[in-house]
């Protein structure tokens, strides 16, 4: 009876641990420098906040000029290196000649043109509830615009301006999403008409708020847990009641 209900209890403890994740879609470890769209995310520009995506179809890279050592792989579209979207995907920093601090390894950043803004898309791949967890922060003497959009609607539009720490502009909350619902994070030249500098490092992240969905398996493997400790719970009552 000991080892049956030893069973039953390590089998029920594989199935709590047999569960699917919640996803967390992260524009930066997401990132490909060869396929756009990629998955959920898509990278481009665009002339207004409500017009047609351009996407970057092309890829170049940048190399560091300062003392960092690093480089940037940049996305772009036509003409022109910019608008475009930058990554360092180095193990050193990018340090451009630009006032400002740049890329550490791993960071992204979007950099806007006169008159085109800069954007990453994120479609959601089902319906649910999700967190959109945005953070445009400095990495040059930037002066831009900064906008959130869901369906082309506003959830943030504000500006930024220098590297300074605090400056940061933040965006965390829950939405309701259906699937092929748009959600948009781009940077504009800010108006001053000068796009010189004008990049801005982005961390973008959408997660999935559901509840963690145990897998096929592990509902089996409880079921049976069940199954073994019903059928202990029964044997020992019958021991203590039999003949």
């Amino acid at each position: 009876m000991i080892r049956i209900g030893w069973i039953a209890l390590m089998i029920a403890c594989g199935s709590l641990s047999s569960v699917t994740a919640a996803p967390i879609y992260d524009l930066a470890n997401d990132l490909s420098l060869t396929a756009n769209p990629n998955g959920v995310w898509t990278y481009g520009f665009r002339s207004t906040l409500a017009g047609e995506l351009s996407f970057y179809t092309n890829r170049t890279t940048f190399f560091d000029t300062g003392s960092g050592g690093g480089a940037m792989a940049v996305l772009y579209g036509s003409p022109g290196f910019y608008p475009s979207l930058f990554y360092n995907n180095t193990s050193l920093p990018y340090e451009s000649i630009d006032p400002g601090p740049g890329l550490l390894p791993g960071q992204l950043a979007l950099h806007a043109n006169l008159g085109l803004l800069s954007v990453t898309r994120f479609t959601s791949p089902s319906a649910g509830t999700f967190l959109i967890d945005v953070e445009f922060y400095g990495v040059t003497s930037d002066t831009t615009s900064v906008f959130v959009l869901l369906n082309g609607t506003p959830l943030l539009s504000g500006s930024h301006a220098g590297f300074s720490s605090g400056n940061e502009v933040r965006y965390r909350q829950v939405h309701t999403l259906a699937a092929g619902d748009l959600v948009e994070f781009a940077v504009g030249d800010g108006g001053n008409g000068s796009a010189n500098y004008d990049w801005l490092g982005l961390e973008a992240r959408v997660s999935s708020t559901e509840a963690a969905v145990p897998e096929p398996a592990a509902i089996t493997n409880l079921l049976l847990a069940m199954s073994l400790g019903a059928t202990h719970v029964l044997y020992r009552s019958a021991r203590r009641n039999g003949p």
